[in-house]
């Protein structure tokens, strides 16, 4: 018979999402610093409003690091705190989409591809029903797998 790990609840590993969270923060600044000193020697308009995008959504992309982190960590607590995994994942999907939405919609404004509007517009109106679909999608998934685990 195969022993299972068990896997101890502990305040640095709660702690270790807002780390690794703020990191990536620390990364995108530095991100957007280096392309303002490419837009700088270049002077375009478009990059001006990428920088301005990223850093008018960095709350977005901290809750999306942060909801993403600790759905890593909860998962490790599969028969207890991993209930909770298929949910906030569908909640960072969700925000991923809102983010990559409204990124297309930005690029748009460029380009004017009728496509990319469609697409926009399609997330925009349909967004509770992808919320839905995705959160179903998700506890199906949680759920299979924890039939597998308790075959074991």
């Amino acid at each position: 018979m195969k022993r299972r790990k068990k896997n101890k609840f502990s305040v640095f590993g709660l702690l270790w999402p807002i780390f690794t969270s703020m990191l990536s923060i620390i990364l995108i600044v530095v991100l957007i610093f280096l392309i303002k000193i490419l837009n700088f020697f270049i002077g375009s308009m478009f990059l001006s409003d990428i920088i301005l995008f990223i850093s008018g959504n960095m709350l977005l992309l901290f809750f999306i690091s942060i909801i993403s982190a600790y759905a890593g960590y909860f998962s490790r607590f599969r028969m207890t705190l991993g209930a909770i995994v298929p949910l906030l994942t569908t909640i960072a999907g969700i925000l991923i989409i809102y983010f990559i939405a409204r990124l297309m919609m930005m690029i748009n404004s460029y380009l004017l591809f009728d496509v990319l509007e469609l697409i926009y517009g399609f997330i925009f109106r349909n967004i509770i029903v992808l919320f839905l679909g995705l959160l179903l999608i998700s506890y199906l998934g949680y759920m299979v797998e924890l039939a597998k685990e308790l075959k074991r």
